[in-house]
């Protein structure tokens, strides 16, 4: 090998290792997510019972490439109710160590979409009323698990989370809404699980989870007497949760 084709190897391989230091977190997310999400699906109901269903992509603002899911086991416990839950969602994309979710300044922060899967086992009403109706209470309960079990509290809040849900619009199995909640942006302080998939956050935060105001626009179908979907968007921008692709 001449000196030539050794420079270009050489520089090769510094580019390659300068490109996997500099997206580290970024490809440590992807490495742990794509073999994450397959075994929760693998293992839920929306699996077995082979349910398939297409989320409109958001198209305006920049989002983690995959669409993860989580196969919420001890949702039915949270709610003292036989309900299954499936969660499909996308968050913010990374810019260095980690997602845009913990930026204040992003377009993306504490910003997630995708969809609930419902599989209520038990003859109650559930999301919807005998009349057609939704039955907010358990919208909010749904956001509420999922927010705070699943991603305030792995982050070290350890306050109860308070959601001031002031409905906007509602009509036929569509609901939007003004939504007062926690912020992501917090101060590193030790690993936590959360951060494999989100990235390590700013260790030079003053103010830990302040509270936002942010919208939200959820859609539920209910294919059978017993599934419901509920497709999610959660964003500060309000136009761009309107202008979401679920009608």
């Amino acid at each position: 090998m001449n000196n030539k084709s050794k420079f270009i190897k050489n520089a090769l391989l510094i580019s390659l290792l300068a490109v996997v230091i500099l997206n580290f977190y970024y490809l440590s997310s992807l490495a742990v997510m794509i073999p994450y999400n397959k075994i929760n699906y693998l293992k839920s109901f929306v699996s077995k019972e082979k349910i398939e269903i297409n989320i409109p992509e958001e198209k305006s603002l920049d989002w983690y490439p995959l669409m993860n899911f989580y196969s919420a086991e001890d949702f039915s416990k949270y709610i003292n109710s036989d309900v299954d839950l499936g969660i499909y969602y996308k968050f913010g994309e990374f810019r260095g160590k980690h997602s845009d979710i913990f930026r204040p300044d992003s377009k993306t922060y504490s910003s997630f979409y995708g969809a609930y899967i419902l599989n209520n086992k038990v003859d109650e009403e559930y999301l919807v009323d005998g009349d057609g109706n939704l039955i907010i209470q358990d919208i909010i309960e749904i956001l509420i698990y999922d927010y705070e079990y699943l991603v305030l509290k792995p982050m070290g809040y350890r306050g109860e989370l308070k959601v001031d849900f002031s409905i906007l619009d509602i009509d036929a199995g569509n609901l939007s809404a003004e939504i007062e909640i926690r912020g992501l942006s917090h101060k590193y302080q030790k690993f936590n699980t959360n951060y494999i998939q989100y990235g390590r956050p700013n260790s030079q935060v003053s103010k830990n989870f302040e509270k936002i105001k942010t919208y939200g626009k959820f859609k539920i179908e209910k294919p059978t007497d017993n599934l419901y979907i509920v497709y999610y968007i959660i964003n500060q921008d309000k136009k761009i949760v309107e202008s979401w692709g679920v009608k």
